[in-house]
C-alpha cells in the first residue's frame, strides 16, 4: 500500500481560537461499560413538583373536560412553514429557535424502531413557550414531552372543542360543529369521535392515530392498516411501543419510571436488557441528562424558570462535551444563543434575537459586535402575521423578501429580493390540496385531484389522479383500495407498475414495456425485505438481506453472490462494513458527538479533527479549515499554503486570496453570483479572467460570459472566451427569447453562442421530456431516440446513424460487446472495457486502469494506476453531503490544487507555478482554462450528453474536471458514486437508489433523466433541476433561511424510494444503512 503522508508546505495554521475536540478513548478494544447495566443515577426529588399549572392527567379514566380551551403561545413545534434558526449539537440532538415566536425547540433522537411506511422515532422534545401554559409539564418534566406516545394527546374542553397536542410540540384546536370538528389551520386532518375516544385522520399520509376517551394516543396505523401501539398502566403511565416491523425484541421498547418522571426506555432480547436510554433529573423536577446506548450524554441546566440556560452535548469518555447557553426575556422567548468554540467564555459563536413588537423579530449573526444592541448591528428583521410566519424578511444589507399564506400556512405567495413572485394555488380539497405552482416566468406545474374518498381509503380525494408538467405533458397516477400508488403513465403511455401485498410492502414492480416480467420481493413473518428477484432475461441474479437483533440491516448479498456485512454501535452508527470477497473492511470510529473521528479503509488510516461547533478543522493530519462564527469557512490549508476567504453582511462571499491570486465576486439583490474574477499579483492585466452571468426572473441562468485579458504594449485587451444565453420559451422562426408566462416551458429550449456569430442551439424534447435533438453543437445536428423504460437506443450525428443498441429486462445492453455481472456492473462495452468490481460495487478496473478507493464507495478516488495515473486528496464536503476534491497529481508529476469557493464550487486549479480559471458553461462543465497570463491554456468541447469532441491545449490533458463538474477519468466521468460513459449516455452502474412507481425515474443506469441540457446527478443518485429550482413552493433557498449550523455522520446504504407527491413508500428502512424508503435526496 502506498503512503499518503507528506510534510506539509505551511509551518502552521490559524484555527482562530478553536478548540479541536479528539476522542481520547482507549485505541484497543478495551472493557466498555456494561450497556445493559444499570448507571447510578443523581439524587431525584421525592415527587416530581409542578412549578407551574399542569393541564393535563396522568389517569387512564376519562377526565373531567377543561373549564375552557387550554391556553398555549403560538408558534411552538416545527410548524408548517415556520421559519426556524437551527443549529445541530450533535448528531442526534437539533436546537431550533422560531424566529416568529421565538420559541427554542430541542430535539432528540433516543431510539429508532423499524417500521414499514417509516420507522418509529423515540425521543424529548423542549419548547421553551409550553413553560408558564397549561402545557407546563410533560412526562420528561418541565417543558419537556416526548416525541411520540404519552405526550402526544388530545385535550377536550367544556366547549366540546378538542385540543391536539401533535408530535414535537405543534399544538391546534379542533372546534365542534355539533357533527363533527372544524380543523385549525396547523393540521390538515379530520378529527371524529370513536367509541368513547377519538380518530385523527392525517390527509396528506393517510395515517390515522386512535386516541383513548382520556386523549392518549392509544394506536396509529398507516394506511394499509399497520399498527404502532402504545400500552399504558393504570396510571396513565406509557410502558411499551411497538412498531410494526422486525423481530419481536426489535420492534419493541419498554418504559420505565422513577418518580413519577421517564427513567429509562430499553429493548429486551432474549430477556435480557439489550439496550437502554437513561433519562436523569434534577431536584427540582427538570431534565438533567439524556444517557444514550453508547454511554453519550447530553446534559442540561436550568434557571429558577424551568428554561434550558446550558446544554452540554456530546460528552463521552472523557470528552468534555459542547457547550450552548441561552438566554430569554420574561415570554420565554430566546434572545441568544451561545455556542463555545474555544475555552473561556468570550470565544462563543453568538446569535442573537430581539423582540421590539408582537409582529417583528431582529436577528443578529454570531458575527455581530456583541457590545452593540441588535437593532445597531447588521441583523435581518422578520415581520410576522398572528399565526407567527414570517411575511416579509430584509436583510443585513437591506434586502426584501416577502410571503403570503392561505390559512393552512402553506405558502402562497412568494415575492423575492427583486420583486419577482412565485405563486401556488392551493385550488382543491377546500384549499389544503396544491393543484398549480407557477414561477415569476411563468412556467407551472399542475395537479387533479379526481379520486373519491372510501371507506379503505378515507384520504383518496387528497390523492393526485393526474399531473402536468411545464411542458403540458400528463401523467396520470393510479392507486389501489389502501391508497398505495399502483401506475403512473406518461404523456407517451409508458407505465410503471408496483404490485402489493395486503401489509402495503411492495411485491412487485414492473418497468414500462416488461409486461408482466418484473422485480418480485420476498418478506420473512417479520415483514422484513429478504429477497429482491429481479426481471428474467438479464444478468442480474438474486439479492439477499438478513437483519440484526434491532432490525437494522446485517448482510446484503448481490445478485453476484458477494456479501456485504455491517456492524453498528447501540445508537445506530455504522461501526465497520465487511466483505466477503477479501476486499479491506471499512471501519468507523465516532466522537461524542457523532461525527465520524476516524476511518480504517484500503487507503489506510485517516483521522477527522472537529471543534466544539462539529466544523471539520483538519483532516489526515495534512489539511486544515478555519471558519468565522457564523461558520463560514475563512481558511484553508494544505501543500499549497495557504488560501483565506472574506464575506459581507450576507455571509457571502467577496473575495479569496489564493497565494498571488485572488477571487473577487459580486451578487445581485437576491444573493446570486453575477460575476467571479481572477487577477494575479504579478506584471500583467488587473484582471486575468471574469465569469458574468445573468439571471431571469424566475432565477434561472440566462446568460454566462467569460472574458480574458491580456497586456499587449502595456494596454489590457479583452478577449470573450465563452458568450452563451438561454431560452425557456420554444424558439419560433427567428424571433427573440420570448418572455410571455404563457410561453415559458421550464426547460432550456434554445440556446445562442454570442461567441461563435450568434450560432443557435434548438433542442426538443418527446413527451417525457427526454432530449431527442440538439441542432447546431459546434457545427453539427444530434438526433436521439429511446425505449419506453428511457434506454437511448439510437445516437444520429448530422443525420448518420453512429449508435445503435438494444436492450433487455433490466435495461441492459446487449448489442455485442457490452457484457455484465450478476450484481448489474457493466464488465464490457463502451468506455467500461475489461471493467472489474469488488464486493462493495467499487470499480477497480477498466480499460488497463487499478482504481483505488478510500471508504465504502466510489465518492473519494485515491489514486489510480496505468494510463493517465493520479493522486488525488478529498477535502471538506460540499452541499450534497459528499466530499470535494482538494488536489491531486497528475501523470505529469504535479501537484494541482482546485480553488474552490466556499460553498465547494469549483473556480479554477493552481500549480506551483501558474494559476488557472475555469471556464463553465450552463451546465458547470470546464469548456476552457485561462492562465495567469490571460492566455486561453486549453478547451474542451462536448456533444449533448458529455462526450468530449475535441480538445486544445496542454493544461487540459491534466484537468481532472470535466463535463457538468465530474471527475474525468479516461472516456468515463465519476459523478459522486457512480461512473458515467457520456458515449452511452447512461451509467456504467445501476442506481442504489431504485424510484419505483415513476417512468421517468426507473431506469436505474439512465443519466439525468435522458434531458442532459437540463439536468445534472452529481451525486450519483438523483436528478437535479438546473432550471425549475424554485418551481414548486418556489421560494428560493435565501428567501426566508435562517442562520444555521451542521454536524456530521455518515449514511450508507441502497433503497427502494418514492417518486412524486403522493408517491410510493415501499419496503424496509434501517437506521444507518437504508435498505427500504428513502424520501428524499438533495441536490445543490
Amino acid at each position: 500500500m502506498r503512503q499518503r503522508r507528506f510534510a506539509p508546505a505551511v509551518a502552521g495554521v490559524m484555527l482562530m481560537t478553536s478548540v479541536v475536540v479528539a476522542p481520547q478513548g482507549p485505541a484497543t478494544a478495551a472493557a466498555r461499560p456494561d450497556t445493559g447495566a444499570e448507571r447510578t443515577r443523581p439524587a431525584q426529588q421525592a415527587s416530581p413538583g409542578a412549578g407551574g399549572p399542569v393541564a393535563l392527567s396522568t389517569s387512564a379514566t376519562e377526565v373531567a373536560m377543561a373549564a375552557g380551551p387550554i391556553s398555549v403561545p403560538k408558534g411552538t413545534g416545527p410548524g408548517r412553514n415556520a421559519t426556524l434558526t437551527s443549529f445541530a449539537l450533535t448528531d442526534r440532538v437539533t436546537l431550533d429557535v422560531n424566529v416568529g415566536s421565538g420559541n427554542l425547540l430541542v430535539r432528540t433522537t433516543d431510539l429508532t424502531l423499524p417500521g414499514i411506511a417509516e420507522n418509529e422515532l423515540l425521543g424529548s422534545v423542549h419548547n421553551s413557550l409550553f413553560l408558564g401554559s397549561d402545557l407546563h409539564t410533560g412526562s420528561l418534566g418541565p417543558g419537556w414531552r416526548t416525541r411520540t406516545g404519552v405526550d402526544v394527546r388530545l385535550i377536550e374542553a367544556d366547549d366540546d372543542s378538542v385540543t391536539y397536542v401533535a408530535s414535537d410540540g405543534v399544538v391546534g384546536r379542533f372546534t365542534s360543529t355539533g357533527s363533527g370538528y372544524t380543523a385549525p389551520g396547523e393540521f390538515k386532518a379530520t378529527l371524529a369521535a370513536d367509541g368513547t375516544g377519538w380518530r385523527l385522520t392525517e390527509h396528506e399520509t393517510g395515517r390515522e392515530l386512535y386516541f383513548t376517551a382520556a386523549g392518549l394516543l392509544d394506536r396509529v396505523l398507516d394506511r394499509n392498516d399497520n399498527v404502532t401501539d402504545y400500552t399504558y398502566d393504570g396510571s396513565g403511565r406509557l410502558t411499551a411501543v411497538r412498531s410494526a416491523r422486525g423481530s419481536a425484541a426489535a420492534r419493541e421498547v419498554q418504559v420505565s419510571y422513577a418518580n413519577g418522571r421517564i427513567a429509562k426506555i430499553a429493548q429486551t432480547v432474549d430477556g435480557v436488557q439489550a439496550r437502554r436510554v437513561e433519562y436523569n433529573y434534577t431536584a427540582a423536577g427538570d431534565l438533567a441528562e439524556i444517557c444514550s446506548g453508547t454511554e453519550r450524554d447530553v446534559r442540561f441546566e436550568y434557571d429558577t424558570q424551568h428554561r434550558i440556560t446550558k446544554i452540554i452535548s456530546g460528552v463521552w469518555w472523557n470528552e468534555p462535551g459542547a457547550i450552548t447557553t441561552l438566554t430569554y426575556d420574561s415570554a420565554h422567548r430566546v434572545t441568544s444563543v451561545s455556542r463555545l468554540y474555544g475555552t473561556t467564555a468570550t470565544e462563543a459563536a453568538v446569535t442573537r434575537f430581539a423582540y421590539p413588537s408582537a409582529s417583528q423579530t431582529l436577528v443578529a449573526d454570531a458575527n455581530t459586535d456583541l457590545s452593540q444592541a441588535v437593532a445597531a448591528v447588521p441583523h435581518t428583521t422578520y415581520t410576522l402575521n398572528g399565526e407567527k410566519r414570517v411575511t416579509r424578511a430584509v436583510d443585513a444589507a437591506g434586502k426584501v423578501r416577502e410571503r403570503t399564506y392561505n390559512v393552512h400556512q402553506d405558502v402562497q405567495r412568494s415575492t423575492d429580493a427583486l420583486g419577482n413572485e412565485s405563486v401556488n394555488t392551493f385550488g382543491a380539497n377546500g384549499g389544503q390540496s396544491l393543484t398549480e405552482s407557477a414561477t415569476a416566468t411563468g412556467a407551472s406545474v399542475q395537479f387533479s385531484y379526481a379520486n373519491a374518498a372510501t371507506p379503505t381509503n378515507p384520504t383518496g380525494a387528497y390523492q393526485p389522479s393526474s399531473s402536468q408538467d411545464a411542458q403540458g405533458n400528463t401523467s396520470t397516477h393510479v392507486y389501489n383500495g389502501a391508497g398505495n400508488r399502483l401506475s403512473t403513465a406518461d404523456a407517451l403511455a409508458a407505465e410503471a407498475k408496483v404490485e402489493y401485498n395486503a401489509d402495503g410492502t411492495v411485491a412487485k414492480t414492473i418497468d414500462p414495456g416488461n409486461g408482466t416480467n418484473g422485480t418480485v420481493y420476498t418478506y420473512n413473518a417479520d415483514k422484513q425485505l429478504i429477497r429482491a428477484t429481479p426481471p428474467t432475461g438479464n444478468s442480474l441474479g438474486v439479492r439477499d438481506y438478513t437483519y440484526d437483533r434491532f432490525g437494522r440491516l446485517r448482510t446484503a448479498t448481490d445478485g453476484a453472490g458477494r456479501t456485504t456485512t455491517y456492524e453498528y454501535d447501540l445508537d445506530d452508527r455504522v461501526t465497520k462494513v465487511s466483505y466477503s470477497d477479501g476486499s479491506t473492511a471499512v471501519s468507523y470510529t465516532y466522537d461524542g458527538a457523532g461525527n465520524v473521528y476516524a476511518r480504517q479503509d484500503a487507503d489506510g488510516y485517516q483521522n477527522f479533527w472537529y471543534d466544539r461547533l462539529n466544523r471539520l478543522v483538519e483532516r489526515g493530519a495534512t489539511l486544515w479549515y478555519a471558519y468565522d462564527a457564523v461558520g463560514n469557512l475563512i481558511q484553508l490549508s494544505d501543500r499549497r499554503g495557504d488560501t483565506f476567504y472574506t464575506y459581507d453582511v450576507r455571509n457571502l462571499l467577496t473575495a479569496m486570496q489564493a497565494g498571488d491570486g485572488r477571487y473577487t465576486f459580486g451578487y445581485d439583490d437576491e444573493g446570486r453570483r453575477t460575476y467571479t474574477r481572477l487577477s494575479v499579483a504579478q506584471a500583467g492585466p488587473q484582471y486575468v479572467a471574469e465569469t458574468r452571468n445573468a439571471y431571469d426572473r424566475s432565477g434561472r441562468l440566462a446568460r454566462t460570459t467569460t472574458t480574458r485579458w491580456q497586456r499587449v504594449n502595456g494596454t489590457d485587451t479583452a478577449s470573450v472566451v465563452h458568450d452563451v444565453s438561454y431560452c425557456y420559451a420554444k424558439r419560433s422562426g427567428t424571433s427573440a427569447c420570448s418572455t410571455a408566462a404563457g410561453d415559458d416551458t421550464g426547460l432550456r429550449q434554445w440556446q445562442t453562442d454570442h461567441h461563435r456569430g450568434g450560432a443557435v442551439t434548438v433542442h426538443s424534447f418527446d413527451g417525457s421530456n427526454r432530449l431527442t435533438r440538439s441542432t447546431n453543437i459546434n457545427g453539427r445536428t444530434y438526433d436521439y431516440g429511446y425505449d419506453a423504460n428511457g434506454n437511448r437506443q439510437t445516437e444520429k450525428v448530422d443525420g448518420v446513424t453512429v449508435q445503435s443498441l438494444s436492450f433487455n429486462s433490466a435495461n441492459q445492453v446487449t448489442t455485442g460487446g457490452f457484457g455484465y455481472d450478476g450484481a448489474g456492473n457493466q464488465t464490457d462495452g463502451g468506455a467500461a472495457q475489461s471493467a472489474t468490481y469488488n464486493a462493495g460495487g467499487q470499480t477497480r478496473a477498466v480499460a488497463g486502469s487499478t482504481l483505488h478507493y478510500a471508504g465504502p464507495d466510489q465518492v473519494e478516488l485515491s489514486y489510480t494506476q496505468g494510463p493517465s495515473a493520479k493522486d488525488l486528496w478529498w477535502g471538506l464536503k460540499d452541499r450534497n453531503g459528499q466530499s470535494v476534491l482538494q488536489f491531486y497529481q497528475s501523470h505529469d508529476g504535479q501537484w494541482r490544487h482546485i480553488e474552490r469557493d466556499g460553498d465547494g464550487n469549483a473556480l479554477g486549479h493552481r500549480t506551483a507555478d501558474h494559476h488557472y480559471f475555469y471556464v463553465l458553461d450552463g451546465l458547470g462543465s470546464v469548456v476552457g482554462l485561462i492562465d495567469d497570463t490571460g492566455a486561453l491554456a486549453g478547451s474542451r468541447t462536448y456533444d449533448p450528453y458529455g462526450k468530449v469532441i475535441a480538445t486544445a491545449g496542454g493544461e487540459t490533458g491534466h484537468t481532472v474536471l470535466g463535463y457538468a463538474a465530474g471527475l474525468v477519468h479516461g472516456d468515463l466521468t465519476k459523478f459522486g458514486k457512480r461512473w458515467y460513459d457520456a458515449g452511452t449516455g447512461r451509467f456504467t452502474q445501476q442506481d442504489s437508489l431504485n424510484l419505483i412507481g415513476d417512468p421517468a425515474q426507473g431506469n436505474r443506469y439512465a443519466y439525468a433523466g435522458c434531458n442532459p441540457v437540463n439536468y445534472v446527478d452529481p451525486t450519483g443518485q438523483a436528478v437535479c433541476s438546473l432550471v425549475i429550482q424554485t418551481l414548486v413552493y418556489g421560494l428560493g433557498a435565501a428567501a426566508f433561511a435562517a442562520i444555521a449550523a451542521a454536524g456530521g455522520g455518515v449514511i450508507l446504504g441502497v433503497a427502494i424510494s418514492a417518486s412524486t407527491a403522493g408517491g410510493i413508500a415501499a419496503g424496509l428502512t434501517g437506521a444507518g444503512v437504508t435498505a427500504g424508503f428513502l424520501s428524499s435526496i438533495f441536490c445543490d
